[in-house]
């Protein structure tokens, strides 16, 4: 038997590439299974050097070092790319063993070749698919855990793990989500999702509560498979918080019942309609009251079928008015009732969508009532503007009447007043001798009788023009008005008298009538102080909110707040004492300009105590 035949017949059909090179690195033997892996055959091959070949991609360097350590009698491992024929590379594993002859010289080499490609592909290929699966584990805003199952220990999790709970990772690896970190909030509800995983290998949106590491509550949707990882049961869960979601569907459902309560809660008529063809697709209890038509008989037919239009000529304008604006307020129309009869209607209508289908919903009021009223009041309105106009000629009348009995009293009174003082003048001048000192104290009531019935008249008529004269509104500087009303006074200089005027808010005003009001109770004040020792008078003044607030404060004889609804009337006086001189018009008339600036007046006293008098203006 020839050994190196069977040898060589081995080697040739072994499935692994066999190359024997010798010392050179030049190939003596080139199997089929080299041929098959490199594709060149045995007769293209033999006495080239190796590094023409299948390693011609081998850094020259590392063929150096291959071969120093084969003459070394080491053998070589080598892996990696490998040339092929056709240009090509395939990655291989190589066992090189270096040949010996009997006196121990290096005489060549020994290599098996194995393919490896498809397993460095698939290792590949498994590591593409780990990269992935790690950057889409941590990059998922989600949370994504992956735990024991036995125990529920974690053995891997992802920032959206500890965005949701709380818990690092590192915090939470090897911890129990149940026991040792405790995230589940209600117990029960894992029992039932482990139910449901045992049962099913799979969970999908198992929604629970938990709670995070600070004690807040988040409300979460799992959805988790049951793997193996190295033969050990394990769950892989994506949990996706739904706290805020949950809150948005709840507070949608809260607005829904809102709207389906005040839709049919409303006493006006809503409805519903697809805008294409009027189509009524719901409406509310008002529209069955106003319209005379059931829902059963309304829905799924249009509103020119009930012939709900008593004018369908204007439908057409009104559906042109909501497509160009998407929304019309305040459009009347006439709506046929089932009864056939007519009512005046005021809508309101908005375009919506109702799945992807352009709809109208309407808010309608019945105003047939309120229409009819409406006319009755222009008519009365048309009355009451004849009604005016004869007042007014009546007032206008009156006005003229008053101004001739003004007049009468300036002119015609006054001569037999005159005439009275005159001649008790006379008879006292004439007849001094004939008259004693009883008939003189009678003369002299007689005179001081009519000057006093003067003074009234004055009176009257300047309480009769204020109501006529014509307001001339303008900045009136109140400190310097009240200084100049008070400096007109006789009665303001001399005695045991001390006056003080504080800082008075500017006003706007008649000036010529506030001087009057301001004369009128400085002197009222001074009147009724002057038997006091001192008497003291303090004029003040103050903006109190849309307010200008005066005031003139007197130490004098004061007057009994039972009264003080008197005291701005016409010739009424509380004090008839003959010391205190006056007609009783002065206030009213200080009341009277007040009230015309649109202010008021008031008064405070207690008798023996004196008196405050206030007065507002409207500020600027």
């Amino acid at each position: 038997m020839n050994i190196d035949k069977l040898l060589r017949a081995a080697l040739e059909a072994s499935d692994e590439g066999i190359v024997v090179t010798n010392a050179e690195w030049r190939v003596v033997l080139w199997n089929r299974g080299a041929e098959r892996m490199f594709g060149w055959t045995a007769a293209e091959v033999l006495g080239r050097p190796a590094s023409e070949l299948h390693m011609r991609n081998v850094d020259p360097q590392e063929l150096a070092r291959y071969g120093a350590e084969l003459r070394s009698g080491k053998g070589v491992r080598l892996s990696g790319p490998r040339a092929r024929k056709d240009g090509s590379t395939l990655q291989v594993e190589s066992q090189v063993t270096p040949m010996i002859d009997d006196a121990g010289a290096y005489v060549g080499a020994l290599g098996t070749v194995r393919d490896i490609t498809p397993l460095v592909e698939s290792e590949r290929a498994l590591r593409q698919s780990e990269e992935k699966f790690t950057k889409a584990f941590h990059a998922n805003p989600d949370a994504i855990v992956i735990v024991r199952r036995e125990d529920g220990v974690v053995l891997e999790a992802n920032a959206g793990f500890e965005r949701l709970t709380g818990y690092s990772v590192e915090e939470a690896a090897g911890r129990s989500t149940v026991d040792a970190i405790g995230i589940w909030v209600d117990p029960q509800r894992r029992r039932e999702f482990v139910a449901v995983l045992k049962a099913q290998g799979r969970v999908s949106g198992f929604e629970h509560g938990i709670r995070k590491k600070d004690g807040e509550l988040r409300h979460c949707s799992v959805s988790s498979v049951a793997i193996e990882i190295g033969g050990e049961p394990c769950v892989i869960s994506i949990v996706r918080d739904v706290t805020e979601q949950q809150r948005a569907e709840t507070e949608r459902a809260k607005s829904e019942e809102k709207f389906s309560k005040v839709f049919h809660a409303s006493p006006d008529w809503i409805a519903i309609v697809r805008a294409a063809d009027g189509l009524i697709l719901d409406a509310n209890e008002g529209f069955e009251r106003l319209s005379g038509y059931s829902m059963q008989e309304a829905v799924g037919r249009t509103t020119l079928e009930l012939g709900l239009w008593a004018f369908p000529e204007k439908r057409g304008r009104f559906l042109a008015a909501l497509a160009s604006k998407g929304s019309v307020s305040g459009v009347e129309f006439k709506v046929r009732r089932k009864d056939g009869a007519l009512r005046d209607m005021l809508t309101s209508t908005v375009l919506i969508d109702i799945g992807d289908t352009p709809c109208m919903i309407s808010i309608s009021r019945d105003v047939t009532e309120q229409q009819r009223a409406e006319e009755e009041i222009r008519n009365l309105n048309v009355t009451l503007e004849q009604r005016v106009r004869e007042r007014t000629a009546k007032l206008e009348e009156a006005v003229r009447e008053m101004e001739s009995f003004s007049y009468s009293i300036s002119h015609d009174l006054r001569a037999p007043l005159r005439a009275i003082a005159g001649y008790a003048k006379i008879v006292e001048e004439d007849y001094a001798a004939q008259i004693d000192a009883e008939g003189k104290r009678l003369l002299d009531r007689i005179a001081g009788g009519a000057i006093r019935m003067g003074e009234l008249i004055d009176d009257l008529l300047d309480f009769s023009r204020l109501g006529r004269a014509e307001l001339k509104k303008a900045p009136v500087d109140m400190h310097s008005l009240a200084r100049e009303a008070l400096g007109e006074m006789s009665e303001a200089g001399g005695g045991q008298r001390r006056i003080d005027i504080g800082d008075l808010p500017q006003a706007v005003a008649d000036r010529g009538l506030l001087r009057q009001v301001w004369t009128n109770l400085l002197s009222n004040a001074v009147k009724y102080s002057r038997q006091r020792d001192p008497a003291q008078i303090e004029v003040g003044g103050a903006v109190e909110g849309d307010a200008l607030h005066y005031w003139v404060r007197d130490n004098g004889a004061g007057f009994d707040m039972a009264y003080a609804g008197k005291l701005f009337q016409v010739f009424q006086r509380l004090h008839r004492d003959p010391t205190f001189e006056g007609t009783g018009v002065g206030l009213a008339i200080a009341a009277r300009i007040v009230q015309r600036h649109g202010g008021r007046v008031w008064a405070e006293g207690e008798p023996d105590k004196g008196a405050t008098f206030h007065f507002t203006l409207p500020s600027a």
